[in-house]
């Protein structure tokens, strides 16, 4: 989007000269656009993202990325002219990436951090700017700085990097972050598993699995399940739940349901708790895309069960699809239905 935020500080930053230069190889952390580099004469683009999308959209471009389209990791051991990070809602993926910067970018060579203010951008520019001297730029409800790697890289940046190992939260499931929920279990996720035990059985699919709190707790409290699908269109999410499921009857998909097609059909159940926001904005067309994919993958008589925030009030969607369906659970947050694809 040419008319984004991001493009219009890189636009900025580039006619006061501070992006100024030759071709260079670049890399990209944290943006889930990646149209904002057009602008730049980048000789290559290597982007890094967990999003299925956003490497599918890579590749179609001709970018370069750290994994193919199955999620197997590329080799890529050379450093960068200049590393691209764009500040996300996770404070601690933030300042991992940023310490990825500072690691993969050559001595001398240029990091720019660009991010929103509702985003806390001015909380990361103050630590950086702790032990490194920062020129930064206000524009577009943000800010974007531009600085020198330096020669040695500071204590606490070695200590970011550590942010992008496996995390231990409650009932010992590991999480990344920029996961959903990668805190603590959601507490929509634990009602619904409250509501399937020992009604599953056959074949199920995980929509939206994350890292993989419901499937587990399906496989836990189900003995009947002959196997269980998880799908999920972010990589870190899909490579915890591979971490916390070792149960054979577990298979895993890394597929964004949004855009690309499903080949899964004849499942007996589906359960899901899926996501209204992309980023920070809210998409309430999501949830109808995950209702329709629900809807192909079950099997005649077979049952989706879904939870919700009480106040998106999804029922509407949920009865064009779903004649059948009922509110097993309401409190003051959440509802959760049982619904029965009947033809």
């Amino acid at each position: 989007m040419l008319n984004s935020k991001i493009t219009k500080r890189l636009i900025f930053a580039k006619k006061k000269g501070y992006l100024d230069g030759c071709c260079f190889e670049a890399c990209a952390l944290g943006f889930h656009e990646t149209n904002c580099f057009d602008i730049l004469s980048i000789k290559k683009l290597t982007i890094c993202n967990p999003e299925k999308s956003v490497i599918k959209k890579a590749i179609k471009n001709n970018h370069l990325t750290f994994v193919d389209l199955k999620g197997f990791k590329i080799t890529r051991t050379k450093s960068f002219d200049k590393t691209f990070v764009n500040i996300t809602k996770s404070r601690k993926e933030s300042l991992f990436n940023i310490a990825t910067a500072f690691f993969l970018t050559k001595i001398n060579g240029i990091i720019i951090i660009t991010g929103d203010k509702e985003l806390g951008v001015d909380f990361y520019l103050k630590k950086i700017n702790s032990f490194v001297n920062l020129n930064i730029i206000s524009k577009s409800h943000g800010k974007i700085t531009l600085f020198k790697k330096p020669e040695f890289i500071p204590k606490e940046i070695k200590i970011w990097k550590n942010f992008g190992k496996f995390q231990k939260i409650n009932d010992n499931f590991f999480t990344l972050p920029g996961c959903f929920s990668e805190k603590e279990i959601d507490d929509g996720s634990r009602l619904l598993s409250s509501q399937f035990t020992n009604k599953l059985y056959g074949k199920v699919a995980d929509l939206g699995a994350g890292w993989g709190y419901l499937s587990a707790k399906a496989l836990e409290s189900n003995k009947n399940i002959k196997e269980i699908s998880l799908v999920e269109s972010n990589l870190n999410a899909l490579n915890c739940s591979r971490k916390n499921i070792s149960n054979f009857k577990a298979n895993f998909f890394w597929v964004d349901i949004e855009f690309e097609d499903l080949n899964l059909e004849n499942y007996d159940h589906v359960i899901m708790n899926p996501p209204f926001h992309k980023g920070k904005k809210f998409v309430h067309s999501l949830v109808s895309i995950f209702l329709k994919k629900a809807k192909k993958i079950l099997a005649k008589n077979g049952t989706l069960w879904m939870v919700y925030k009480k106040e998106l009030q999804y029922e509407f969607v949920i009865n064009d699809m779903f004649q059948n369906f009922e509110c097993i659970y309401i409190n003051k947050g959440y509802r959760i239905i049982r619904a029965i694809k009947r033809y």
